[in-house]
């Protein structure tokens, strides 16, 4: 299938042409519209429309039922060849970015997981995820959703839910000391990461401005000495 980008919105003319242009067999679609167009039960469609972040788990349920989905938000730069996510799609397991922090679990998913006798870990991050075709079950969504009502919606509920699908017996962290959720560089005068350290890094709100001060000029100057070989 190619690169899939979701667009929460109207893209411009402008956008549509460069994505074409990075993408040559990728589809730049809006999400609403995507998933519009998919059949979805009654306790889905309540779950997505009381939960802002829901869509983007939406969005990769209905992708894996066909395809394995590599999911990325747009905050996450990669900068080597990623080895462990090849590899996660070699063998066909399911792979997340590591949260050493660790969220606040959604109480009442986690409360439904523990009734189905299903793990729950408050260290995934949806940031990055390697989900192979099918590896999300719709038996399982209704499980879990079938009496879900939006007043028992909370901040976390979108990422509990992402880890409780994912398989959590089978899937695996990748390695934090190379994709790395840090809060190192949020201060301004902070040392930041050296991105030739690493092969990738989640750049969460507070730490957006390092990713346009030092990675994205990072990564342009790799293309530029690429280009020149």
């Amino acid at each position: 299938m190619g690169a899939v980008l979701l667009f929460d919105g109207k893209a411009t003319v402008e956008q549509h042409e460069l994505f074409k242009k990075i993408f040559p067999d990728g589809q730049l679609l809006n999400l609403a519209e995507f998933l519009t167009a998919r059949s979805q039960p009654d306790y889905w469609q309540r779950f997505v429309a009381g939960n802002w972040t829901a869509k983007k788990l939406a969005a990769v349920y209905e992708l894996q039922k066909e395809h394995n989905v590599l999911y990325s938000d747009s905050d996450v730069l990669i900068f080597q060849r990623p080895d462990e996510i090849i590899k996660a799609i070699e063998q066909g397991h399911s792979a997340y970015l590591f949260d050493q922090i660790g969220y606040t679990l959604d109480p009442w998913l986690a409360t439904r997981a523990k009734q189905l006798d299903i793990p729950v870990t408050n260290q995934f991050n949806a940031g990055l995820v390697f989900v192979p075709k099918g590896e999300m079950k719709g038996p399982l969504v209704e499980a879990i959703l079938s009496d879900w009502q939006p007043s028992f919606n909370s901040h976390h509920a979108e990422q509990t839910l992402f880890s409780i699908l994912l398989n959590p017996r089978e899937a695996r962290a990748l390695p934090q000391e190379r994709y790395v959720l840090s809060w190192q560089g949020v201060w301004i005068f902070e040392k930041d990461l050296d991105c030739r350290q690493i092969v990738g890094r989640h750049y969460i709100g507070p730490l957006r401005h390092r990713m346009y001060l030092t990675a994205y000029p990072f990564i342009v100057k790799q293309i530029q000495a690429q280009s020149t070989r």
